[in-house]
């Protein structure tokens, strides 16, 4: 692995997350990305990227917490799916899925933690 990627903590409202991490935490708006189902807002705090996630559907509220997951950038993704399979560890997706310039996917970590490698797209 490459380097921890990012944090994505779910938010009940963006608008106000978005203003407590530009004005108190001094973070600036890297990316954004929305679709029928989500808001999703990326701020940069130094060199760690948090994910500020709104669903649109209302499901906001986490079993587990707010954090949603913790995301690692890797080189090879393939490669590393196939290292999670070998061990069988718990896969979210059949196969990486292509995310707004990301190759992405999801697994359970050995505490029921949700992980996520993502790629690059070149």
């Amino acid at each position: 692995m490459s380097k921890l990627a990012h944090i994505g903590i779910v938010v009940n409202d963006l608008d106000h997350s978005l203003d407590f991490y530009q004005n108190i935490l001094d973070c600036q708006v890297t990316d954004k990305y929305q679709d029928s189902h989500v808001s999703i807002v990326f701020v940069n705090y130094g060199d760690t990227i948090i994910e500020l996630i709104k669903d649109k559907q209302g499901n906001s509220k986490k079993e587990n917490g707010m954090i949603d997951h913790i995301a690692f950038e890797v080189e090879n993704i393939e490669e590393k799916v196939n290292v999670l399979k070998k061990r069988n560890i718990k896969c979210l997706f059949k196969k990486p899925l292509e995310f707004n310039n990301w190759k992405i996917f999801f697994f359970e970590g050995p505490n029921k933690e949700k992980l996520e490698f993502l790629q690059k797209i070149s």
